[in-house]
């Protein structure tokens, strides 16, 4: 090619170039139809017109049980747990599928070399070599559409592994707040067995001094057999609720190196007098989540917009050919290259679809989310409620009890009545351990509701490429 044909040749490919690219500019639009979600629900949110609002702190909530063993457990657990682990390994892959995304303009380079020897004197040899080059643009922001698709991916894998935190830390305060009150109820059975053992030697002397008939011999007996048959299951469960609790802070079961022997049931020390703001609900991961996956949809939609567009590419080939026998040449070709894509609203119409659904998924979740808060608010303030009472309960059948015994010894009641009035006892305090743990776990559930406690530990997030 000579180089005033090739130079004709380049004009050519330019004019045209500009030609097509005009007339898809006429025929194409790049206006969105979508805004970013924002809160539209905080107005209709009646929660307590007269509660103060409490910001719960979003970093060490579970501190407000009061608890070193169960502050212990959760540090282990967000340090090893398997689950949070993996999360954190999505976030790295979403962290290197950023960094793949071509910046607005991409080029790469080519080079090759050959030589070539007939074999025979009559024939010459050849050695050639060429150099290429090929400058891909984004005038349209396909790519940079592609890059905040990538972002909102990594900020989603993020918001992933705040969850999964938040539901370790659930998990693990769950499983430690049911373990010390199966704790408990196994103390107030050996307490009650004791009790009852005592029972049953004084029934034995009684009758041996006719003054007990016999239904309370079968009943003191019948009692202390219940109570044996059902230790073993409650041993059982203990054992197994540390298994549990091991797993969740990634140890082995028997190899957590952290005591669980009995103590007292945590308790929480916050008001139920209280509001939250609504503010607070942006601390939900899950709802981080969401509004990421709305952003992600978005940018698809411009990607895919950008594809309906011509795309434009520069290219550049030099070659150099040596007939060792005679004479070399030279090579070179430079200019434009235009790739017009076959028109497909539908794609678009797709991705619209489906930045509409990731909107429409995101309101729900923010419902869900002032659903549970709301759920979370009326439950812990009426097992606070309820605790009292249980406490009261528990304080008067004691008094009853005490009273019993002292009439018993005194020959004006008998010892079904002493009977009777254990067991009232019993009853009382277990309902006041469940009201106890009632209340931690309302306590937990309103927490995690907030989503507060998933960013603890989390080293900040650097500022990403693109």
């Amino acid at each position: 090619m000579g180089r005033e044909a090739g130079a004709a040749s380049r004009r050519l490919r330019s004019l045209a170039c500009a030609g097509m690219i005009s007339a898809t500019l006429a025929a194409c639009s790049a206006d969105s139809p979508f805004k970013p979600p924002h809160f539209a629900f905080a107005g209709g949110w009646q929660r307590g017109k007269a509660a103060a609002p409490v910001l719960l702190t979003n970093d060490t909530w579970w501190r407000g049980l009061q608890d070193p063993v169960l502050d212990q457990l959760v540090a282990r657990a967000l340090r090893d747990n398997l689950t949070i682990a993996a999360a954190r390994e999505r976030i790295t892959g979403a962290q290197a599928e950023l960094r793949a995304v071509p910046g607005a303009v991409d080029y790469s380079a080519s080079a090759s070399a050959t030589v070539e020897d007939s074999g025979s004197r009559n024939s010459p040899s050849l050695t050639s070599g060429s150099a290429g080059l090929s400058w891909l643009l984004d005038p349209w922001g396909g790519r940079r559409a592609e890059a905040r698709s990538a972002r909102a991916r990594l900020a989603a894998a993020r918001a992933e592994r705040d969850a999964a935190q938040l539901l370790v830390l659930s998990k693990i305060a769950g499983a430690y707040l049911d373990l010390r009150l199966q704790q408990a109820l196994l103390q107030q059975n050996l307490n009650e067995l004791a009790s009852r053992k005592q029972l049953r030697d004084i029934t034995q002397t009684l009758q041996n001094a006719s003054s007990a008939t016999r239904v309370d011999i079968t009943r003191s007996e019948a009692r202390v057999a219940e109570i044996e048959s059902q230790l073993p299951a409650a041993r059982a469960q203990i054992e197994a609720k540390k298994n549990e609790i091991a797993v969740l802070a990634g140890s082995v079961p028997g190899q957590l190196g952290i005591g669980l022997g009995p103590a007292a049931q945590p308790r929480p020390r916050l008001s139920p007098a209280m509001g939250i703001p609504a503010d607070l609900l942006r601390n939900r991961p899950d709802i981080g989540v969401a509004e990421q996956r709305y952003y992600e949809a978005l940018a698809n939609v411009d990607a895919e917009r950008a594809a309906q567009y011509p795309s434009l590419s520069l290219t550049g080939t030099i070659s150099l050919s040596h007939l060792h026998q005679g004479g070399s040449a030279a090579r070179y070709a430079f200019g434009p290259q235009l790739t017009i894509p076959r028109p497909n609203g539908a794609a678009v119409d797709a991705r619209s679809s489906a930045a509409r659904a990731a909107y429409i998924d995101w309101t729900q979740t923010v419902t869900g989310a002032i659903t549970d808060v709301e759920n979370a608010l009326v439950d812990y303030q009426s097992v606070s409620g309820s605790l009292e009472a249980a406490a009261r309960a528990a304080d008067l059948f004691r008094t009853s009890r005490d009273l019993t015994q002292e009439v018993f010894k005194a020959g004006e009641a008998t010892l079904s009545d002493v009977i009777d009035a254990d067991t009232e006892v019993q009853r009382a305090e277990q309902a006041l351990a469940e009201a106890r743990f009632r209340q931690a776990q309302s306590f937990v559930t309103l927490n995690v509701a907030l989503g507060a406690g998933n960013r603890f530990g989390a080293a900040p997030a650097l500022a990403d490429a693109q």
